[in-house]
């Protein structure tokens, strides 16, 4: 992740276009508003249904995630999580995709990445910002590899930024992945999926 290490503090960047970047744990505020983000970026970008997620979108890993959000006048625009592996945890992306490899011991998950429609394309400024926020924890918490499913057009934004990422090998998916999906399928049908690995 040379290029992305080299690049300048976004979080200083952003806070001069009145952006300010932060994460927390388990604060209900934050987590209301960011269940709310979630489920508007989510419908319409056609990835779930509106009817089938709560206004507050939020599940299972939630309250143990590490959430990373950027916020303008104390809305949320931008948000990102990532989730520790606990030895009781299946992660998202083991309950998706029917996986071969053995993923290396200290990863997180990175998941649910959504930016409000204002903020996305472009220079991909608050992107950004949010993944170095999500570097920088790593390298100060000793975490060694991040895992992450994404599309096409995402994984080109990240090769962009110099970060190296390689296939998990996984197989064709079961019954039980598929029933795993049901929620987002929408997301799954509508793009090509993959599961990647890189190093911090």
């Amino acid at each position: 992740m040379k290029l992305i290490k080299n690049l300048i503090n976004f979080k200083y960047l952003l806070y001069f276009f009145g952006i300010k970047l932060k994460y927390s744990k388990n604060k209900k505020e934050v987590l209301s508003k960011i269940g709310k983000l979630r489920k508007q970026v989510f419908v319409e970008r056609n990835y779930v249904e509106a009817k089938e997620v709560p206004d507050i979108w939020l599940d299972e890993y939630d309250q143990e995630a590490i959430n990373f959000y950027a916020s303008k006048k104390n809305n949320i625009i931008g948000i990102v999580r990532i989730i520790k592996k606990e030895a009781k945890l299946i992660l998202p992306i083991e309950k998706y995709f029917n996986l071969l490899d053995i993923i290396p011991k200290n990863y997180v998950e990175i998941s649910k990445l959504a930016v409000c429609a204002e903020h996305r394309g472009g220079k991909r400024l608050l992107f950004i910002g949010l993944m170095q926020q999500i570097l920088k924890y790593c390298k100060k918490n000793n975490i060694n590899h991040l895992v992450m499913f994404m599309p096409d057009w995402l994984f080109e934004s990240m090769r962009k930024l110099g970060v190296n990422m390689y296939v998990l090998e996984h197989e064709a998916l079961t019954k039980k992945e598929i029933d795993e999906r049901h929620t987002m399928r929408k997301y799954f049908n509508k793009q090509t999926i993959t599961p990647y690995i890189f190093k911090v």
